[in-house]
């Protein structure tokens, strides 16, 4: 009979802990990589959506400032003047501050073409009492600001879609 010597009993001890210390190891190499893999699905998810939430306001900006227009024409017209809805700018300056800051330079853009809209708007003021010639300078002016808003809000669309891209 072989007798196993005392070196021989605590080799299968040693390599039984050695195997569950590799074991233990990989689970938690595994466990950790699908924890960050799963957190990267949620990131990009986030700003995904986040992105249409920019694209969304963009396009609420533009359809306020047509309305605007719109209601500016029908005033001219003898129509009862209406203060157009809000424009959520704010909301999509909180979007871009926080989701999307390489968006900051289209935005930007958009708010420089919001104020030439509202200088154009506030020469607008009264204009039911300036004569025909003088009301089709203005609101020329006027159309003109409001094209601006309106490329500058697609400028930027095209933009959140090309970002958005990325996370798909």
């Amino acid at each position: 009979m072989c007798n196993p010597t005392p070196s021989t009993g605590w080799i299968g001890i040693i390599a039984a802990l050695v195997g569950a210390m590799v074991g233990g190891g990989i689970a938690a190499l595994v466990s950790y990589l699908q924890t960050r893999a799963q957190r990267a699905r949620e990131t990009k998810k986030l700003l995904l959506s986040k992105h249409e939430e920019i694209h969304e306001v963009v396009s609420q900006v533009r359809y306020a400032y047509k309305n605007s227009l719109r209601k500016t024409f029908a005033a001219v017209a003898n129509a009862t003047r209406e203060m157009s809805g809000a424009v959520p700018i704010e909301r999509l300056q909180m979007l871009v501050g926080f989701y999307a800051p390489e968006l900051s330079s289209y935005l930007e853009k958009l708010e420089a073409a919001q104020t030439s809209y509202g200088e154009a708007i506030a020469k607008t003021l009264r204009i039911e009492t300036d004569a025909e010639s003088i009301q089709k300078q203005k609101l020329g002016v006027l159309v003109a600001a409001e094209q601006k808003i309106s490329a500058a809000c697609t400028e930027m669309q095209s933009e959140v879609i090309r970002l958005s891209k990325n996370y798909l």
